[in-house]
């Protein structure tokens, strides 16, 4: 059975999402990812499916030269501590002075009160320092709007009152700066940021558990279901052909059941095709999200009629789209992606299409 499903708000998908809305192409990648870019003039290419090197997540401290943190924060206090997915770049600070002098006194009551030395540094901090983190795992909650006054070259972007704390993300890589008992201006903390987020290589990166043993997995291929060139003309350039990630993550996994395509900006689009029990996955969902009868009900959707080949579609709370036709269902995670709902939906006719026809 074909629902005829109404699109709605084209116009704002176009503003925010279609960088070539009204070019006359059919190209419907976001207008803040440069297509004249050094990311995207150096990974025009992409690689060969047989020649994909995914990576382990990036080391916070390998990315930020000390020379830098040194030349706004002052000498390092020795060599840079990692610490949980971060790095801590502590330095020098003047233990003459009575405000250090009140610092340590905090602390050594706390201490003194059988408070652990984990939470000592967190809330009675004598150390001075900049805590960088990077988490590429793609958590959290995305919008498909960007954010008003967000800073350039950001999906989403979140600062402390004081401007010590900043957190942002691209893609689904997620950048994490603290400033701690340092007086910087927020902007210093952003550049900070910034070069961090300019230092992460572009590519898939390896899930911590990804499968290594280099035997072929079973079953269907999830990137059989949609092809390079199908991806390109909706997404833009890829950086590397399409790859198979851990279940629903942008993480590489050569065994995993989903699979992405990744372009510039570390943006992502992650299908995961259900070959059996479909009804299950949408019943799942449904319960713990709601029933959309029409694609008309997604959020931020309007304008033209489009003619869908899915019999019914349901959105999670994570915002993934849930399409099944007959037995199958495919899932469309593409709020970290460099298009919108528009074109997610686009995406899904040829994917649908080639999974039922495929037999098990």
């Amino acid at each position: 059975m074909r629902h005829h499903l109404r699109l709605v708000a084209l116009t704002a998908i176009a503003a925010a999402c279609d960088g070539d809305a009204g070019s006359g192409t059919s190209r419907s990648v976001r207008a803040d990812v440069a297509p004249d870019s050094p990311i995207v003039a150096q990974q025009a290419g992409g690689v060969r499916p047989d020649a994909i090197q995914a990576e382990g997540a990036p080391s916070s401290c390998d990315l930020i030269p000390r020379a830098e943190i040194e030349r706004i924060a002052g000498p390092l206090d020795g060599a840079p501590t990692p610490e949980d997915r971060g790095c801590w770049y502590y330095v020098v600070v003047d233990t003459t002075t009575a405000e250090w002098r009140q610092r340590s006194e905090r602390a050594e009551r706390a201490r003194a009160s059988g408070m652990d030395e984990r939470a000592i540094a967190m809330y009675h901090p004598t150390r001075a320092g900049i805590y960088a983190e990077v988490d590429p795992r793609g958590e959290g909650m995305a919008s498909e709007e960007r954010p008003a006054n967000t800073p350039p070259g950001w999906d989403e972007a979140g600062a402390s009152r004081s401007g010590a704390v900043f957190n942002g993300r691209t893609g689904h890589v997620r950048v994490s700066v603290k400033v701690q008992q340092l007086r910087l201006p927020p902007d210093t903390v952003l550049a900070i940021a910034n070069r961090v987020r300019d230092r992460v290589r572009e590519g898939p990166m390896m899930h911590p558990a990804a499968d290594r043993s280099g035997r072929t997995p079973p079953g269907q291929d999830p990137c059989s279901v949609l092809t390079r060139e199908e991806a390109e003309p909706v997404l833009g350039t890829l950086v590397a052909h399409p790859f198979r990630t851990r279940e629903r993550t942008p993480l590489a996994d050569p065994s995993g059941k989903s699979c992405a395509y990744l372009t510039a900006g570390h943006r992502v689009l992650v299908l995961t095709p259900v070959w059996n029990y479909g009804g299950i996955e949408l019943s799942a969902a449904r319960m713990a999200g709601g029933m959309v009868s029409q694609v008309a009900d997604l959020p931020g959707i309007e304008g033209d009629t489009l003619e869908g080949a899915w019999d019914e579609a349901v959105v999670d709370l994570a915002g993934e789209i849930l399409l099944r036709k007959g037995g199958r269902v495919l899932g469309i995670r593409y709020l970290m992606s460099s298009t919108g709902a528009a074109g997610a939906i686009r995406l899904a006719e040829p994917a649908l299409e080639r999974m039922a026809a495929t037999r098990e």
